[in-house]
């Protein structure tokens, strides 16, 4: 994968995350489309596995440890139950730990070992925070 095949897993990353991470006031409005918004947050999350999975770099990894759908859609909704659902410096981090290697491996490794708990949420904040974000492909 080349420059720009990164450039173009990091925007679905974004367009994914900007649609997950919407936490906006629900109005009046809101209420009568609820429906088409939870498709399209359905959808947004079947488009994140298939981008963690579609990135070269996390095959080894999701072969190590067995991941699958399933298995990456649990770690989804518990990340978002330890508080991942926020916002750090441009990063919604309930996605984009399943995006990033270094990410991917301390939660499929928590995930494992069924360690998944507030500490993780620290170290995953810290790393993107700190900008130690690698490219999405290499």
């Amino acid at each position: 994968m080349g420059l720009f095949s990164s450039l173009r897993a990091a925007r679905k990353l974004t367009k994914i995350s900007k649609i997950l991470g919407d936490k906006k006031p629900i109005t009046a409005d809101d209420v009568l489309s609820f429906s088409k918004k939870s498709i399209k947050r359905k959808q947004a999350e079947e488009e994140l596995y298939d981008l963690v999975f579609s990135l070269p770099k996390l095959q080894g990894l999701l072969n190590q440890y067995g991941g699958d759908r399933e298995k990456l859609r649990d770690m989804y909704h518990y990340l978002l139950a330890l508080g991942c659902g926020q916002w750090v410096y441009g990063y919604y981090v309930a996605t984009a730990a399943l995006a990033y290697r270094e990410t991917l491996e301390a939660c499929l490794q928590h995930y494992e070992d069924k360690t998944m708990n507030i500490q993780l949420l620290g170290q995953l904040i810290d790393y993107f925070k700190h900008g130690k974000v690698e490219q999405l492909d290499d």
